[in-house]
């Protein structure tokens, strides 16, 4: 018998404590030297984390390789411990006797600086998405023979969502009948002016595929990826996709997809920044014995220290994979492969990016910041995640198979 709609999180606090003392790092080590490609953007993320928690996770920051104009405060850092700065992360690998690095660059530039640091034989904690082509991702791959690359997906290193991986895979919840994710992340002007690839397509050599799904969100399906797989679903089987832009960009801005995975589970995840200005986001498991959630406030649970924090656990992660703790990194580039494909082989059912008509976009200004904002999605977002639908095949107006813009 189904049993009622539960929370995810509401799990014994015994189950995490029990991940959480798996973990346990050995104080008595030496610190292994890291550097950093790209302080800026996220990567001032790692820049901090790693000066006030590098030591407690095996590792000392010595130095940052990055061609910008860094603001005051981060030279302030810099000087005061005494890091090293390069323009030119190649210099950097040559001068300084690393035994690690973490790449927090342009998504674009993921390849050639991972290819770069697996021939000086680093190990490597590489900003998700890795890169957004199945081509690129296959070679880097290759590459790593030795498996010495962590993939920041950082949420993977979680307990809360290791524990309900664990439970997946020991058939806690009985068999799993499907996954699916809603994701609606209202972002306004000054999100696509962040950066010059924001927003943009790239080309064959250069894949950027900037979007909700393959960027900002990406934990979340690469999450989905992750419990299919823990549900004993294996290569995807099926796969429809649907890419769409309200504002004039040249990528996406909102997307659905749907698919089954082979011996597993069926997938959809619907996701889009042009949602309106309420943010949402939810994982949504539908087994035998009942239906669970994992949602908003759920994830802020994660907690406020630098231990309690998802990036703390990948630093964790990465700085015991480092010391040879562990055997592997979490997140491998092999394990990224069903995410990459699941965008990828969407993308081309899709046909392309249709653009929204006008007609069905509002546009909310705040000063000189401007949200598109498309008529009813919210709406129809939780109906098609509800029930595993892609946005066609809830029939709006504006998203029957549009040609797609030249």
């Amino acid at each position: 018998m189904a049993c009622p709609r539960l929370k995810l999180f509401c799990f014994k606090v015994e189950t995490i404590n029990k991940w959480k003392e798996k973990d346990t790092v050995s104080r008595e080590r030496k610190e292994k030297k890291v550097g950093l490609i790209g302080a800026g953007g996220f990567g001032l993320h790692h820049f901090q984390m790693l000066l006030e928690a590098g030591p407690a996770h095996g590792m000392r920051l010595v130095a940052v390789a990055d061609p910008t104009s860094l603001p005051a405060a981060t030279n302030e850092a810099m000087e005061t411990h005494a890091l090293q700065l390069y323009p030119d992360y190649e210099k950097m690998f040559a001068e300084e006797n690393l035994d690690g690095v973490f790449i927090a660059t342009p998504v674009p530039m993921h390849f050639a600086m991972t290819s770069s640091a697996l021939r000086q034989g680093l190990s490597v904690y590489l900003e998700k998405p890795p890169v957004t082509s199945v081509r690129q991702l296959d070679e880097l791959i290759r590459m790593d023979a030795h498996q010495r690359v962590q993939v920041g997906f950082h949420m993977m290193s979680w307990p809360g969502i290791r524990g309900i991986l664990h439970r997946i895979r020991s058939g806690t919840f009985g068999e799993v009948h499907s996954l699916r994710v809603l994701a609606l992340w209202p972002r306004n002007t000054a999100y696509y002016q962040r950066a010059s690839w924001a927003g943009k397509m790239g080309s064959a050599e250069n894949p950027i595929f900037d979007g909700p799904a393959t960027n900002a969100m990406s934990h979340y399906v690469q999450l989905l990826c992750a419990g299919a797989a823990a549900a004993g679903g294996r290569a995807l089987s099926e796969v429809r996709g649907e890419f769409y832009r309200a504002r004039p960009i040249e990528s996406y801005d909102t997307c659905s997809l749907a698919g089954k995975f082979d011996g597993g589970p069926s997938c959809s995840v619907v996701m889009s920044h042009s949602a309106g200005p309420g943010a949402v986001t939810r994982l949504t498991m539908e087994t035998e014995r009942g239906t669970f959630t994992f949602d908003d406030a759920d994830f802020a649970r994660a907690g406020r220290n630098r231990y309690q924090h998802s990036l703390g656990f990948a630093h964790r992660d990465f700085g015991l994979f480092l010391h040879q703790e562990v055997e592997r990194p979490r997140v491998t580039l092999a394990n990224c492969r069903t995410f990459i494909e699941l965008v990828t082989c969407g993308l081309s059912d899709s046909g392309g990016i249709s653009s929204i008509p006008e007609e069905f976009i509002s546009r909310l200004h705040t000063g000189d910041e401007e949200l598109f904002v498309v008529q009813d999605l919210q709406d129809l977002a939780r109906r098609c995640a509800e029930n595993g639908q892609t946005f066609s095949e809830a029939a709006p107006p504006w998203s029957l198979k549009l040609p797609p813009a030249p």
